[in-house]
């Protein structure tokens, strides 16, 4: 049971939710009567041990005898259960995370589905009419938006040919309108996702996505597609990934874009929207406008308090990373520490949710100094390869601010780790910030520097013109305090 599909599954639910399905379970109008009971009494059972997943009373042969007391174990049985178990909770998945933006949208068109089997073309012409208004009515308009607009545009062009006369006009513009609105979003929300994670994380290759879009926009700006707000702010999120041109520019005239059409953007559009936004300020940053590092800090605090950096019900372990790194660059290490204390158990996406805890606490611990506490959170194996650089980098850092004999033969296991690193694992461009950071840490230490003003001058500006540099302002610290 433990390696089943089933409790693989219920692991995933938060307390509210399992909640909301046993009620669920219960209801005779969701599931069939036939077996109800049992299945019932399976998931209760189960929820019994809740977050003790591995107990020995959770093996099928307990769960069997427990729920047949006088009958004789049979694993068919059990499997077919546990199957028709997994059957409901895949019911329930499709109803209760079925998002729809557009309330009633759905139904009507159920509606308008059924009259139109039935030939009754009075209520048909009826619940097109109020299915038409409930869109026009609707303040948010993502692609789900346009998607039920084409939906609805079916339905008119079928009702047209279903009852068609000479006189009968259909707008085609209008009705195909919609569907090319969704297509353009679908295409360009995720051609700026591949853009963003090629350009930040991983390299992709590219070309065919962008010169399908580069050769289409003059027919889609013709079209005036180009005038619904959110395809003019993805194709200019697109264009600023692309060329990256309009450097911090670009940034505030995406931001102001994106606030002018706040309210009617959903929910889900904004999350991906504002990570965009955050990734492209973050490498603004690091490419030395560290002017930006404040807005940096307030933008990352204000879509957490605004719900927009939240990951299911928790945050994601890059983005924890990003804004503990963040507010201990600006000092707030108070805010830092209750943030950790806040976000302890809601790190989502990762198996090994303590150790990316314990990898930013030890940050905030080497901030403010107390360097024994942040080497006993440091580990080795990270499910995230840049969290598993990060510890290492930070553990050099340690063993330089306490003077530590390991520091040379450490800086050179370093070395060799980032050499051994495929492309598949790490941009070229991470790989010369690190190289980079430990050819210089590697001069720092050396006695001929720290003895020499005029080489520390030379280092000292060196690491100001390197561009590829991770940890620049630490570096930057220690050479100024040796002058």
């Amino acid at each position: 049971m433990q390696k089943s599909k089933l409790l693989y599954t219920l692991k995933l639910f938060s307390r509210e939710e399992l909640y909301i399905l046993s009620d669920f379970l219960k209801s005779p109008y969701f599931v069939s009567e036939a077996n109800q009971r049992t299945r019932s009494a399976l998931f209760q059972y189960i929820m019994t041990y809740y977050g003790n997943w591995e107990h020995p009373d959770l093996k099928k042969e307990k769960i069997f005898k427990k729920l047949f007391p006088n009958k004789k174990m049979t694993i068919g049985k059990m499997d077919k259960l546990m199957s028709a178990l997994l059957k409901d909770i895949h019911h329930f998945i499709y109803i209760h995370f079925n998002e729809v933006e557009e309330e009633g949208f759905q139904e009507t068109l159920a509606l308008i589905k059924f009259f139109k089997r039935k030939a009754e073309y009075k209520s048909l012409g009826h619940y097109l009419e109020k299915a038409k208004k409930k869109l026009a009515a609707c303040p948010l308009r993502g692609s789900q938006y346009y998607y039920n607009h084409f939906l609805l545009s079916d339905e008119i062009v079928q009702q047209y040919l279903i009852q068609y006369n000479k006189k009968s006009k259909l707008d085609y513009q209008a009705a195909f309108r919609p569907l090319d609105a969704f297509y353009l979003l679908k295409k360009l929300e995720q051609a700026c996702f591949l853009l963003s994670l090629h350009r930040y994380q991983k390299p992709l290759e590219m070309p065919d996505i962008m010169e399908f879009l580069d050769t289409l926009k003059p027919l889609y700006e013709k079209q005036g597609l180009l005038d619904i707000p959110l395809v003019e702010i993805y194709y200019y999120t697109y264009e600023l990934l692309k060329d990256e041109k309009d450097g911090e520019k670009g940034y505030w005239i995406l931001k102001e874009l994106i606030e002018n059409h706040k309210s009617n953007i959903p929910v889900s559009a904004l999350k991906v929207l504002y990570g965009l936004l955050r990734n492209f300020i973050i490498k603004e940053h690091n490419d030395g406008a560290k002017h930006l590092l404040e807005e940096l800090f307030n933008i990352h605090r204000a879509h957490l308090e605004e719900g927009y950096l939240n990951f299911d019900q928790g945050i994601l372990p890059s983005v924890l990373k990003n804004i503990v790194t963040m507010g201990l660059r600006v000092k707030a290490y108070d805010w830092v520490f209750n943030f950790l204390k806040e976000y302890k158990h809601k790190i989502e996406g990762t198996k090994t949710p303590q150790d990316v805890f314990n990898y930013n606490l030890a940050s905030y611990y080497f901030a403010i100094e107390k360097y024994t506490q942040a080497m006993t959170l440091l580990v080795d194996q990270y499910e995230d390869i840049y969290y598993k650089i990060a510890a290492r980098r930070m553990e050099l850092k340690i063993y330089y601010e306490t003077k530590s004999e390991l520091l040379d033969s450490k800086i050179d296991a370093f070395k060799v780790y980032v050499f051994r690193l495929s492309k598949k694992q790490i941009l070229d461009s991470k790989r010369a910030s690190n190289n980079h950071f430990i050819n210089i840490l590697r001069q720092l230490r050396n006695p001929r520097t720290i003895h020499s003003p005029e080489r520390l001058q030379k280092l000292l500006y060196k690491i100001e013109q390197t561009a590829l540099l991770t940890e620049k302002d630490w570096l930057l610290a220690k050479v100024r305090m040796l002058l």
